[in-house]
């Protein structure tokens, strides 16, 4: 495990600059025991360097077998699956990270997640709002269950979420959202539901993505942390979605 001596190139750095690279499993002790004191510690208490984010996202939701995908959802979102070695995207559109010895996670994140649904809380649906706030209800409870009841695909109406740009698969920090397809009768119900589409269907461009780059089929379970209840079997996709928080 080493550097890429390209890309330090490119960044001016030299090696000697850098720390050493070891493996997520490393395991760090003896501690200065002046500093263990500081901090209140065993001098020999173990440092694990561990993993960024994301890969550790499919581990922690045991999503690290061979076809089986983690998907998640909090403010942003991400798609992601484990391979036994780098897969990289010629067209750029999904990551690919290391997690362990034989353990490549490629995936994509999204910027676009529960922040949309935030947003339709706070710009479209006030009366709603403030409705759950004398109930002592969760807002967000309330506008799914409103949504509920509009037939999946909003009826046509149709809405692309990137209200802060996008990253996977399109990479374009100028993406704009909109709704289109728009007619007299659609609702208020009916705009909380197609954005909440929009979030899932925005997800399965990264899905797609993965299958040309992985070569998956996403019917097997998929394990998720969806914090929004728009089922993803609505693009013909297996959920089972996870205790895990």
């Amino acid at each position: 495990m080493d550097w890429d001596d390209e890309a330090l190139k490119v960044a001016g750095i030299k090696r000697d600059q850098l720390p050493e690279l070891v493996d997520t499993t490393y395991q760090l002790k003896g501690l200065n025991e002046k500093y263990a004191q500081m901090i209140g510690i065993d001098k020999d208490t173990p440092f694990v360097i561990g993993a960024s984010d994301g890969p550790l996202a499919n581990l922690g939701v045991d999503a690290i077998k061979p076809g089986v995908v983690a998907v998640t959802i909090g403010t942003s979102g991400a798609v992601r699956v484990v391979t036994d070695k780098p897969r990289i995207d010629p067209k750029g559109r999904v990551f690919c990270y290391y997690l362990a010895k034989n353990m490549w996670v490629v995936g994509g994140p999204v910027n676009n997640g529960g922040i949309v649904f935030r947003w339709v809380r706070d710009q479209l649906c006030l009366p709603e709002k403030v409705t759950a706030e004398q109930m002592n209800i969760d807002a967000y409870d309330l506008l799914t269950e409103i949504a509920s009841k509009i037939p999946a695909g909003s009826e046509g109406l149709i809405f692309l979420p990137f209200l802060g740009g996008e990253r996977a698969p399109i990479w374009d920090a100028d993406a704009r959202g909109t709704y289109f397809g728009l007619t007299r009768k659609h609702t208020r119900a009916h705009m909380i539901r197609a954005a909440l589409e929009g979030i899932v269907y925005n997800l399965y461009t990264v899905m797609l993505a993965l299958e040309e780059v992985v070569v998956v089929t996403f019917n097997q379970n998929t394990r998720t942390s969806l914090t929004i209840s728009v089922n993803m079997k609505m693009i013909g996709k297996l959920v089972l979605k996870t205790k895990t928080n």
